[in-house]
């Protein structure tokens, strides 16, 4: 039964992909960027319902709508942009590694839209994305969404926090905030197509001011953020040794 269930989530989704991407890609071209996102929000949002997943979003309240934020938080599974759309009710890029603009029909979609790419075998490379962030966020005042283990989880673990992230919200000064992406990895794990119905929950704590830490204490920012996220995360908080061999043989 579980994988008829799957298999039905699949191909809604799929539905989704085959037509309401491309009519998402319309709006993006021909309508203005809160229309566009607003049609995005309908769209994905009444597919992960029929699909049999409830999104919801708690912390908005702590947000000033007029403000810049850098949101930075844990990466699950290819449907993270979409909940993403669905859940955060003011503009946003993402910083993406570079290699995600190659996927057919997405990666023009990303680009579009104003997602930044990021090389992150090239330092230099990966300055410059940090500087073009830095721009977006000083003159649109928009929110900039940081996946700061740089990958999705293997394991449900959240990873080590990169740092990127931390570097542009303290050269900007603009506030850091942690989020946690609840229920995600049950619903859909790395490098596989089985899905189950449930609840994706996004998770939003209160804003950090880059300014109490500066340069000098970037650890403890980045340690911060992320004690902040694995706060209200359901999943593992790190593996057994076997397990963890394995992964990493």
């Amino acid at each position: 039964m579980k994988h008829i269930v799957s298999a039905y989530m699949l191909f809604i989704i799929g539905l989704c992909f085959l037509f309401g991407i491309p009519a998402v890609v319309l709006g993006v071209i021909f309508l203005p960027r809160h229309t566009s996102l607003a049609f995005g929000r309908l769209v994905f949002g009444t597919t992960l319902r029929v699909a049999g997943i409830k999104v919801k979003v708690r912390g908005l309240e702590q947000l000033d709508p007029d403000k810049p934020y850098i949101f930075v938080g844990n990466h699950v599974n290819m449907l993270d942009p979409f909940v993403m759309v669905a859940l955060v009710p003011r503009p946003f890029v993402a910083i993406e590694k570079k290699e995600n603009f190659k996927i057919p029909i997405y990666g023009w979609l990303m680009g579009r839209w104003g997602n930044i790419p990021i090389d992150r075998e090239n330092p230099e490379k990966a300055r410059e994305s940090m500087i073009s962030a830095g721009e977006v966020l000083r003159a649109k005042k928009e929110i900039v969404i940081v996946y700061a283990e740089g990958t999705r989880t293997r394991t449900g673990v959240v990873g080590p926090f990169k740092k990127g992230g931390f570097h542009l919200a303290v050269e900007t000064g603009v506030e850091v905030v942690p989020f946690t992406q609840v229920g995600a990895f049950r619903i859909m794990a790395h490098k596989t197509w089985f899905m189950r119905p449930g609840t994706y929950e996004l998770v939003l704590h209160p804003p950090i001011d880059p300014a109490t830490y500066g340069r000098e204490r970037m650890d403890d920012l980045v340690r911060d953020t992320r004690e902040q996220v694995l706060s209200a995360y359901d999943g593992p908080r790190e593996l057994p040794a076997a397990e963890a061999a394995a992964v990493h043989s």
